[in-house]
Formats: C-alpha cells, sequence, structure tokens
C-alpha cells in the first residue's frame, strides 16, 4: 500500500454518512491512492492495525471528522471510548498529533470544539484543541478553501492543489 497523502477519522455511529460522502470527493479530487478511508482502503487480508498506523504516520493532512457525539460516545458497558486506549479514533489521533504532519478537526452537523479542559483525563490528545479547525459562523461562510495537498508522486517543492469543502454538505467544490 503507498502512503496516502490524506488520512480521515471518525467514529461510525457519528459521522458515517459525512464521512463516506467526503471520502468519495477527495478519492474524485486526488485520486483513490492518495486519499485512506478505511472502507475504501482495508484490502481482504490487509493487517488492518499495521495499515492505520503507517497511513496516521505518513498522512501530509489528517482530517478529524467530530460530530455531536465524537466525544462522548460510549461502548456497549457505557465506557466513553475516548477513555479507552484501545479506541480506534483515539488511537488515530493520537499518532496524527505525535507526528509532524497536520491534523485538522472538522465539526460537522452542529458540532462544537471540545473545550481544552475536556482533555485533562487524556494528555496524548491534548493538542487537539489546540489543531485549527476551519471558522463556520455568521462572518465566515460554510466553505473552507485552503485544503492543500502534495499530489501522490510528486519531487520536491512539487505544487499543491487545493480544493474547497462546504462544510455543510461536506461536499467538495469544484
Amino acid at each position: 500500500m503507498s502512503t496516502p497523502s490524506v488520512f480521515i477519522s471518525y467514529r461510525i455511529a457519528d459521522t458515517l454518512k459525512e464521512v463516506d460522502r467526503l471520502a468519495a470527493d477527495l478519492h474524485g479530487a486526488f485520486g483513490k491512492e492518495a486519499v485512506y478511508f478505511d472502507r475504501r482502503t482495508i484490502e481482504p487480508a490487509d493487517v488492518w492495525d499495521e495499515d492505520i498506523k503507517a497511513a496516521v504516520q505518513g498522512a501530509n493532512l489528517v482530517l478529524v471528522l467530530i460530530g455531536k457525539k465524537w466525544f462522548t460516545e460510549q461502548n456497549q458497558y457505557g465506557e466513553r471510548r475516548l477513555d479507552l486506549p484501545d479506541d480506534w479514533v483515539r488511537r488515530e489521533v493520537e499518532e496524527a498529533l505525535s507526528v509532524k504532519g497536520r491534523t485538522m478537526p472538522l465539526l460537522l452537523d452542529g458540532a462544537t470544539p471540545p473545550p481544552k479542559e475536556a482533555f485533562r483525563s487524556l494528555p496524548t490528545l491534548k493538542k487537539l484543541p489546540r489543531c485549527q479547525a476551519p471558522k463556520r459562523g455568521q462572518n465566515h461562510p460554510p466553505i473552507y478553501s485552503c485544503l492543500a495537498i502534495q499530489p501522490m508522486g510528486s519531487t520536491s517543492n512539487p505544487p499543491r492543489k487545493t480544493i474547497s469543502i462546504n462544510l455543510t454538505t461536506q461536499r467538495i467544490i469544484e
């Protein structure tokens, strides 16, 4: 598997519909090999946990899709998933924050950024609230136009491709 330029981290119960649409648009804009979306990237017989770790480590950008339940989602025992060391979303974000690439939260479906105080019990995630999310609101249109990705197979100082994402629909605008 080649290293993707973009890795998409999300919670299935929280943002699956949105991530599926965004991943399809990103695949169309950059090519399938440039975007890691587990449901379309992991093949039968792949060692998926190793693939995920390598993809996060090598990505130029990790998109962390945060919906209303991202921070509070619980497992079948009533434990908050982010508190569990084996939670895959937690592991992906921890890995992203520990490497040089860019980590960008995308707040979806009316989600608000979790305050930094909410991460006191999660020191490995405490940098996430400091990662700039695209601005939304009355003075900012729901379009994020600064997503610049280095195309796959580029040499040193390659041109970057910039796309615009409508944060309301999670669709790429050409």
